[in-house]
């Protein structure tokens, strides 16, 4: 019974770190998407900066996406973040 317990609750771990990693991803991908948008083609490094940023600071930076205005803003934001 213990080993059914502990498999079930290793099962629902594992289900919840699957779950936020699919939804930082999202996140990340619809922020390069709009980034792309605004501010044209981003160079490599930003785009995996971006990616691995968490779900809260992928949040912040959807905030803030609206009053950057250059790369340099956004290689700035991320230095800061």
């Amino acid at each position: 019974r213990g080993i059914q317990i502990g498999e079930q609750r290793g099962i629902q771990i594992g289900e919840q770190r699957g779950e936020q990693r699919g939804i930082q991803e999202g996140k990340a991908q619809l922020l390069l998407q709009l980034l792309h948008l605004k501010l044209g083609s981003l160079p490599a490094e930003v785009e995996t900066r971006i990616r691995s940023l968490s779900v809260d600071s992928l949040e912040l930076l959807a905030e803030r996406i609206l009053t950057l205005n250059a790369l340099p803003d956004l290689i700035q934001w991320l230095e800061i973040h």
